[in-house]
């Protein structure tokens, strides 16, 4: 018989309305999690929800702009308050970069990118671990592979996504007493991969992984961006 991964485990996903983090929300809960999705669009998140619902899983949907700490705050209260607790949370809100020559860079895209990939990021595992300082509880932040090859054009989302793997073994090592782990991904593989492994990350399976920025890349040629 397969082992269920996550069952009964509240977990809350963050950019949930589409790409990594909507197949995350489907995976998590057909692994048997409670599933709380968050993202901006209110429609599409609770479309998402009821689709999860009628195949026999538990989901809810709560809108939040991820750079908002008022919006962050409330969505972790109203997780707690729905569900009880929060056993896990798989960050992946964020904004794609606009890959632009370093002379070409925009203020205006460093702004966004600050707000919403760093802050955004920062301020749910600040809402999520103080949620989970009684009972423990696993983070896992959305990375990039752009933290170890070096791409042209890139010079602020690698900025950022490397400072997203230093918060993470930072946030890894002072959590850890509190048995909250902390984890990050480099994304390159689908999205089925990416969700699976922050399921595992998520599960008791990886109860002994902390601090680690773990790269989805299987054989995969990578190619410096030209």
């Amino acid at each position: 018989m397969r082992t269920i991964m996550l069952k009964n485990k509240v977990i809350l996903i963050t950019g949930a309305t589409s790409g990594i983090g909507e197949v995350a929300a489907r995976v998590f809960a057909g692994e048997g999690a409670k599933v709380a999705l968050s993202g901006r669009r209110a429609k599409l998140g609770e479309t998402i929800a009821a689709q999860i619902r009628a195949t026999g899983g538990t989901a809810s949907f709560f809108r939040a702009d991820i750079s908002r700490e008022s919006d962050v705050d409330s969505l972790v209260a109203s997780v707690v308050e729905e569900y009880g607790r929060i056993d896990a949370a798989f960050n992946n809100a964020r904004v794609e970069a606009r890959f632009r020559p370093l002379t070409d860079s925009l203020t205006a895209d460093l702004d966004t990118l600050v707000a919403v990939n760093f802050r955004g990021t920062w301020l749910a595992m600040r809402a999520e671990a103080r949620a989970m300082m009684a009972g423990g509880g696993a983070i896992v932040n959305t990375s990039s592979r752009l933290t170890t090859n070096g791409f042209s054009r890139s010079s602020i989302d690698s900025a950022l996504k490397g400072a997203i793997d230093a918060m993470t073994r930072a946030a890894a090592f002072e959590l850890a007493d509190a048995r909250i782990r902390v984890n990050a991904i480099q994304r390159y593989g689908s999205a089925e991969e990416i969700a699976s492994t922050a399921a595992w990350l998520c599960s008791d399976a990886a109860s002994d992984v902390t601090g680690q920025t773990i790269g989805i890349n299987g054989h995969r040629v990578e190619l410096r961006a030209s």
